[in-house]
């Protein structure tokens, strides 16, 4: 099994495969979640995604990539890990920022 963070595998879900290029991610190699969770432009965007994700995705057992079971495990770690209220916070904040550019182009 690949250690995380080393993964190099495709995912093999039901719900997709991706076909991510090689130099995108030899350049996310570069930035960390840290980076964007830290970041006001991108911290409601992740973890609102991260915590649709979780709520959403496969069940572990589900899943036969042993790389894939322990990310999703260690995901849903880190997100409860992260208090009710920032987590809806996040969500109200892009929910204003979808409202407003909605609103925008009409």
């Amino acid at each position: 099994m690949l250690r995380y963070g080393s993964r190099k595998a495709h995912l093999t879900t039901t719900l997709m495969t991706t076909g991510i290029p090689e130099n995108v991610l030899k350049a996310a190699e570069q930035i960390q979640l840290r980076d964007l969770l830290d970041s006001p432009t991108f911290q409601p965007w992740v973890v609102s995604a991260l915590s649709n994700s979780t709520h959403n995705s496969n069940e572990p057992s589900a899943l036969t990539d042993e790389d894939d079971q322990f990310l999703q495990f260690r995901v849903r770690q880190m997100m409860r890990a992260i208090p009710y209220e920032i987590r809806r916070d996040c969500f109200a904040e892009t929910a204003r920022i979808i409202r407003e550019r909605k609103a925008a182009k009409e």
